[in-house]
């Protein structure tokens, strides 16, 4: 019969160091006290041990003398325990003056190694553990980057009523059950977009979103169904202004992690030094495709120079975007942001629903999709205040919606209210963190402390 307290885990510790104190000689205490992960624990000549110790500061390595009071102890520990010891110096070395195991591992610790989970590798690693102490520096840095600006952080929610009519993205539903019994279909929110205009309307000028969002759609390197989504909105400003603080944003991260504004990814210099570049979508057809934009205004246009350039399963039924997006993510997008980022600007109207038209070209909407060493980080419009136009657009994705076979879902009703009221003129960004920290960070898959395990 199991009896309870067990004595193998001892409540508490004495701890009052940490190894990088002890290490750079400004520990507070006279004795000090360490507690940590035992990860190496192997015999040496003359019953005595070496081993190393890790904390949240840093790994020790030390041994212990020929005269020891707690050689039981000593034997049965293994790499994996956590312990806690006192130390003193002999001779330039560590050298343990009492042990005690706090935790016994329950697990075989070199089976640990070949783990994908992120979260079980920085128990081993010092390099992954610093990719997490990193990606919360790099969030402390994108709050205070926006504080210091005189944003205000806003907390939006994650279940909502209504998602977005993206005929390209599919939110996670789920349902709530009423007192009274009545089921009601609520959804994890894509992005907290309708939510973040409502509050323009209110009169909040400035304001920005760090926190998750969520799309049911395949797992890869760079999609994750939960991602970490940075917005931000300017009212009284137009896109060209977030252009700017995309600039600014990305050079502050890069300085704050290598004190220059360049960084390296998978072996590619990136220079943030420079003005990023800015490329119509109009001049990259021409550009990397070599397609004329003149001449596939149509779809029936559009899919003949496709088939011709040995895209074969493009048919003319299909949209003039899906189209575009076949040819784009195979012979466009790995091309841009190198060696400096790209604002690829000024979509055709059927592509930014969200978007205001250009004044002198109202085919085209001012939108930009921000890209880095081939990767989209972030996604922007000038945005549509026209409540009539908006469900104009609204109709249409519900349309494309349903001619390919999707749900097409409910209009917020209280988002079109908000544009009735007046939404004041304003810019408004949506930025993947997670694929951000991916290039900061050199990192070749989104890096999260517990991942979809496909993508490995």
């Amino acid at each position: 019969m199991s009896h309870f307290p067990n004595p193998a885990y001892p409540v508490g510790s004495r701890k009052n160091c940490l190894i990088a104190s002890l290490l750079k000689e400004n520990c507070p205490v006279k004795t000090p006290v360490l507690a940590g992960r035992l990860v190496q624990w192997e015999p040496l000549a003359n019953g005595r041990f070496a081993g190393s110790l890790r904390d949240d500061s840093g790994t020790l390595a030390f041994q212990t003398d020929e005269i020891t009071d707690f050689r039981t102890e000593q034997t049965s520990l293994r790499p994996g325990d956590i312990v806690e010891i006192v130390l003193n110096r002999q001779d330039g070395k560590f050298v343990v003056q009492t042990l005690r195991r706090l935790v016994p591992t329950q697990v075989d610790w070199p089976a640990l190694h070949p783990e994908t989970t992120n979260w079980k590798r920085a128990i081993i690693s010092e390099e992954q553990k610093s990719l997490l102490e990193k990606r919360s520096q790099l969030i402390q840095q994108i709050r205070a980057f926006f504080l210091e600006r005189g944003f205000l952080e806003i907390d939006a929610p994650t279940l909502i009523n209504y998602p977005g009519q993206e005929p390209h993205l599919e939110p996670f539903v789920t349902t709530y059950q009423t007192g009274t019994g009545e089921t009601v279909p609520l959804y994890l929110q894509t992005s907290p977009e309708f939510s973040m205009k409502k509050l323009l309307t209110a009169g909040f000028e400035k304001i920005f979103y760090l926190g998750h969002s969520f799309r049911n759609e395949p797992v890869s390197s760079l999609h994750q169904p939960e991602f970490l989504m940075l917005e931000w909105y300017r009212a009284y400003a137009d896109y060209t202004a977030l252009m700017a603080d995309c600039e600014e944003l990305l050079r502050t991260l890069a300085d704050f992690l290598y004190s220059e504004p360049k960084i390296f990814f998978q072996n590619e210099s990136l220079n943030l030094s420079q003005p990023f570049q800015r490329l119509t979508v109009k001049e990259v057809l021409e550009k990397f495709a070599g397609i004329g934009y003149s001449s596939v205004r149509t779809n029936e246009a559009f899919a003949r120079v496709a088939r011709a350039k040995g895209y074969k399963a493009v048919k003319a039924s299909w949209a003039w975007d899906d189209i575009f997006f076949e040819i784009f993510l195979n012979e466009i997008e790995p091309k841009l942001g190198k060696p400096v980022p790209t604002f690829l600007i000024e979509y055709p109207a059927s592509m930014g629903a969200l978007a205001h038209r250009i004044e002198n070209q109202p085919e085209f909407v001012e939108r930009f999709e921000l890209y880095a060493a081939g990767i989209e980080l972030a996604n922007a419009f000038t945005e549509l205040n026209d409540p009539e136009e908006q469900v104009t657009r609204f109709l249409e994705d519900q349309a494309v919606r349903k001619k390919a076979g999707k749900e097409p879902f409910p209009i917020d009703s209280e988002f079109i209210e908000a544009l009735r009221i007046g939404m004041p003129p304003a810019a408004g960004i949506a930025l993947g963190v997670d694929r951000l920290f991916m290039i900061l960070l050199d990192q070749p898959f989104l890096w999260r402390i517990t991942q979809f395990p496909e993508i490995f």
